[in-house]
């Protein structure tokens, strides 16, 4: 059993250490735990590091990396960071395209539907009564794969924040089991 007198980081002391160390080999297994002497009494707690704010330097709870006067300008400049990444990421060449083919497909859509394909019992109306009250029942992934929309837009049209287009109408009746005879 060896005794050291200290941990260094790069040549700076961390810690000043009072109890015994254990060499084994290429490990090392220090008194972390409390060991007793013939009498009793414990020692050999081994000290924890101080939790302090990474900037400042000041005490912190468990859990905490900065302290409250350094927290607010730190995640500020975090958060412009994460801004800046998501931006550079949604704009890349892959999103774009993604983005475009989408749009393009929608807008087909759009210009396909025929307002007297659709069936007459079908209303504004019907859709705001029958159709959208049901919507809870559904859940959005759901809403979304059968209309083939995102997952936002379909939270949207499920909360009822967003009327969808009336070609997506039939679709939901047919989901919430909506019919002309009810």
């Amino acid at each position: 059993m060896a005794t050291a007198s200290n941990i260094l980081l790069h040549g700076v002391v961390l810690y000043e250490l009072e109890f015994p160390i254990w060499t084994t080999g290429s490990r090392i297994i220090s008194a972390s735990y409390p060991r007793y002497n013939e009498f009793g009494w414990a020692f050999g707690f081994q000290p924890r590091p101080p939790r302090i704010c990474r900037t400042c330097g000041a005490p912190l709870k468990r859990g905490q990396t900065h302290c409250a006067s350094c927290a607010i300008p730190v995640s500020k400049e975090r958060f412009a960071d994460v801004a800046r990444k998501g931006r550079e990421a949604s704009h890349t060449s892959e999103a774009e395209a993604r983005r475009g083919e989408t749009q393009s497909r929608q807008a087909a859509a759009r210009l396909n539907w025929r307002a007297s394909d659709q069936p007459a019992w079908l209303t504004e109306e019907i859709y705001h009564e029958k159709i959208q009250a049901r919507l809870a029942e559904i859940t959005v992934p759901i809403i979304s794969s059968a209309l083939g929309v995102s997952k936002p837009y379909a939270t949207d049209i499920r909360a009822g924040r967003r009327c969808p287009h009336p070609r997506h109408w039939e679709k939901l009746a047919r989901l919430v089991g909506v019919s002309p005879e009810q």
